[in-house]
């Protein structure tokens, strides 16, 4: 635990970056416990998420992204949203201050009951049908670009040595086999999962992490939830009858290879250029793919009317 009276004013800047200081500074209330709670520290990337406890009995949670520019994407996004995600408080800089949402991560739940399951997936599948144009900056990628960047990050892992050669190239072939025609953009939040998932009172459904918030493809942020969140048999089915209440999913299915080895290559890459732990995570679920072959496809049970 530290707390604002344990350690110096040098060291607090150093832990939340400036601007998350200012903001905390700013409420006029001491800050009597600060936990940081970030998902995948990492030595070279200034990113963090904390928790922060006041004398005043509010909690509340802390975010210091990248850069002021990723920070204003995130509150422009955020606002296009509504509800169903944490609010954002305020915001200074690279830092941003939210609501702390108490209640049941879903991934501490023996067991997810079906009628949450579907709303989830009608939760993101709702995201994925929101209008971006006014958020749209730059060019849509195409297949050939996601394929490329594929490709590049691929190569960064080989000359690494984080990723067999010959894993490499099945990964490669299989994804240019299934390369889609084109590719939907929108907003997509890139960590969807159990763990970002709270119910809280009266049976409240809520995202509480917003960081990676932004405009992309949709298919490989179904792909991030596939990653994220492994769902089989009846988990799946409703999770995807929620999601197909706003979006199709048939074509996610019909170029899964090309999304999933996109989202795993990709994880291993960023990890490994943020020299954080877990490198060989994505890997080796890449390398249980192929061994699976048609298998590794996500199964949705038809008689659930997906």
């Amino acid at each position: 635990m530290l707390t604002s009276e344990s350690i110096g004013a040098n060291e607090l800047a150093r832990i939340l970056g400036t601007d998350l200081l200012a903001l905390i500074r700013a409420r006029g209330i001491l800050l009597t416990k600060l936990t940081a709670i970030t998902a995948l520290p990492s030595p070279v990337r200034k990113r963090g998420a904390f928790a922060l406890e006041f004398a005043d009995g509010t909690k509340l949670k802390g975010r210091r992204l990248e850069s002021a520019e990723r920070a204003d994407a995130v509150v422009r996004v955020r606002d296009a949203i509504g509800e169903g995600f944490a609010r954002i408080l305020a915001r200074r800089g690279d830092a941003l201050l939210l609501e702390w949402v108490e209640g049941e991560s879903l991934a501490s739940l023996e067991a997810v009951p079906s009628h949450v399951l579907r709303r989830c997936g009608r939760m993101l599948g709702a995201l994925h049908q929101l209008r971006c144009g006014p958020l749209l900056e730059g060019p849509i990628p195409s297949p050939d670009d996601l394929f490329e960047k594929l490709e590049r990050n691929a190569e960064l892992l080989l000359g690494a040595q984080r990723l067999d050669a010959t894993l490499a190239r099945r990964a490669l072939d299989a994804a240019a086999a299934n390369r889609p025609g084109q590719v939907t953009v929108g907003i997509i939040h890139k960590d969807f999962c159990a763990e970002n998932l709270v119910v809280g009172p009266a049976d409240s459904l809520v995202c509480v992490d917003e960081a990676s918030l932004s405009i992309g493809p949709h298919d490989l942020d179904l792909a991030r939830t596939w990653y994220r969140w492994p769902m089989h048999g009846e988990d799946l089915a409703h999770f995807a009858g929620g999601y197909q209440e706003h979006r199709s999913l048939s074509g996610f299915l019909r170029h899964f290879r090309f999304w999933s080895t996109c989202v795993l290559i990709g994880s291993a890459a960023t990890r490994h250029r943020s020299l954080a732990a877990g490198v060989q995570q994505p890997i080796e679920r890449l390398q249980q793919l192929h061994a699976a072959g048609e298998t590794g496809r996500p199964v949705l049970d038809r008689a659930d009317g997906v």
